[in-house]
Formats: structure tokens, C-alpha cells, sequence
């Protein structure tokens, strides 16, 4: 009796023992292998999100952004695309929120840098988006999209002369970058001296951002 107790005691600890290896902490090879799952999903879904931004399926492309980011948190990519998604919806706040989540990880972010801009631009908050825009410009002086952002900007505090200055420099830049956004800023310089009184002028660079292409240009700018 002794004896079969003993054997029955050693079963049930050795079987509690084997019982006991399905709690074991992952091995290296198994944490890897669940890591790399996880970015591997989310890399997937930034790539179906990148894909609805270029079609301009905004609030699709915001929702595969959005499930990235509950797998890889703390990514700056996956932020600042969440930012450019409501900013493209016109959700400033909620833009603002998660552009600054990015900078936060990362304050040269460039990309959500130049969305910030833009959130203020939107939400009329013209000494905000110009205080950022001349941060952007002090750190990137060499981009036409540095100018561009200042030129809308002073547009819309009535500077004319000093939007129209930003203007041409950009155009310079964009020339040389072979930038496509060359175009908006010939219909840009357009509509500054348009509203300045001086018509011959801006239909001559009216002319200019309809011969370069991919900007609408309303006739009546070139009668």
C-alpha cells in the first residue's frame, strides 16, 4: 500500500510538472515570432491605409491607420498618417491630437510638422500656423514648400506684398525640385495680384499654372 501510494504520489507530480510547462514564458524564438506578426499586420494595413489616401478614400484609409495603430502603438508613421486622416476630413482637433502625439515621439517629424501648419491655416488660427510655418522654414529653408505655407498664410492677413514675395520664391523652388505642386503656386501668385488690383499680371500667371497642367484655372482669370 506504501509503495502504490508513492507511485501515485510520483504520477501526480510528474504529471503537475508537465501540467505546469503550459504557463512557461515564451521562448526568444516565440516572443520574435509574435512581434514580427504583429508588424507584419500592421505594415498591412498601412499599406491598404497608403492606398486609400491615393485614391482619396480618406476616412477608409483613417480607419486602417487607426486599427494599425491599436496593434503598433508609439509608431510615428502610423501617427502622422492618423493626423493627415483627419486633417484631409477637416477633424482639426483630433488631427492636432495625434500630429503632437508624433512630435512627441519625435520633434523634427517633418511630416507632421507641415500638417500642423495646415490644421492651424484651417482653423483660422493664422498666428499659430505662421509661428510653425517660420519654425518649418528655419529648419527646411531650401523647400518651396516652405514658402507655400507662409504665402497662404499671409494671404489670408491681407500682407499682399509679402505673400506675393513668398510666392515667387517658391516657384523658384518648386522649378528647381521639378515639384508638381509648381502649378498651384502659378495659380497662387495668380489670385495675389488678381486681388491686388493687378489683373494683367496675374492672368499671365493664370496662364502659366493652366500650361503646366493639373490645376483648374476659372476662365474668367484669363479673359
Amino acid at each position: 500500500m506504501k509503495v502504490f501510494l508513492i507511485l501515485l504520489l510520483s504520477f501526480s507530480i510528474a504529471k503537475a510538472q508537465k501540467l505546469d510547462t503550459s504557463y512557461k514564458a515564451p521562448t526568444r524564438k516565440e516572443n520574435v515570432i509574435v512581434v514580427r506578426s504583429k508588424i507584419d499586420s500592421a505594415n498591412t494595413l498601412c499599406v491598404k491605409g497608403d492606398i486609400s489616401y491615393e485614391m482619396s478614400l480618406y476616412e477608409e484609409g483613417l480607419s486602417q491607420f487607426i486599427s494599425a495603430n491599436r496593434i503598433d502603438e508609439n509608431n510615428i508613421y502610423i501617427l502622422r498618417s492618423i493626423g493627415f486622416g483627419f486633417l484631409k476630413l477637416r477633424k482639426l482637433d483630433s488631427s492636432i491630437f495625434y500630429l503632437n502625439k508624433a512630435l512627441q515621439l519625435y520633434k523634427d517629424d517633418k511630416g507632421s510638422l507641415h500638417h500642423l501648419i495646415y490644421c492651424y491655416l484651417y482653423k483660422l488660427d493664422y498666428n499659430k500656423s505662421e509661428h510653425l510655418a517660420e519654425s518649418y522654414r528655419a529648419k527646411y529653408p531650401d523647400e518651396g514648400e516652405s514658402y507655400y505655407t507662409l504665402l497662404l498664410i499671409n494671404r489670408k492677413l491681407l500682407r499682399y506684398e509679402k505673400a506675393i514675395k513668398y510666392a515667387k520664391k517658391a516657384i523658384d523652388l518648386y522649378t528647381r525640385e521639378k515639384n508638381n505642386f509648381l502649378g498651384d503656386a502659378y495659380y497662387m501668385l495668380g489670385i495675389l495680384y488678381y486681388e491686388n488690383k493687378q489683373h494683367e499680371i496675374a492672368k499671365d500667371y493664370f496662364k502659366k499654372a493652366k500650361d503646366f497642367g493639373g490645376v483648374y484655372v476659372d476662365p474668367k482669370y484669363l479673359i
